[in-house]
């Protein structure tokens, strides 16, 4: 999860990170079976765990090319499930695009570019990958 950084491992054991980062990737999960509407969620985004939540989710899409492109499961056993899911259903070219935008969206941190307004593109995007966005229907409203 950190890595192979025992120093970061610690960090993360004595905080609240690791419940915060399950929740997370249970929002990316619902947002992407249309489950949870992204515009909601992108506002709840903001603040002070925003730069880790994207490095999350960029280690995450990071994972799913590598699940799909090398054969690599990921390490953790906890995003094992709901990844293998995704993988089945999206092209990696389509992963690595969102990659690209939210490696945008961190390098862009502390610039004056609407926060908000970036995430919430990151995340309908990431809508419209999954089973519901891919129907044309908006996630949230099904």
């Amino acid at each position: 999860m950190t890595g192979g950084a025992p120093l970061k491992a610690l960090e993360l054991a004595g905080s609240d990170l690791l419940e915060l980062r399950e929740q997370r990737l249970e929002e990316l999960w619902r947002v992407f079976c249309g489950q949870l509407d992204p515009v909601p969620l992108a506002a709840q985004w903001m603040g002070a765990q925003e730069s880790q939540t994207l490095h999350w989710w960029l280690r995450w899409l990071r994972d799913l090319v590598s699940w799909q492109i090398g054969g690599r499961r990921p390490a953790e056993a906890s995003v094992v499930d709901k990844l293998q899911k995704i993988s089945e259903s999206v092209d990696s070219r389509q992963i690595c695009s969102l990659a690209d935008a939210v490696t945008r969206a961190l390098n862009s941190i502390g610039s004056g570019l609407n926060r908000q307004l970036i995430l919430e593109d990151l995340l309908i995007s990431w809508a419209g990958m999954g089973p519901t966005g891919r129907n044309g229907n908006r996630a949230g409203n099904g």
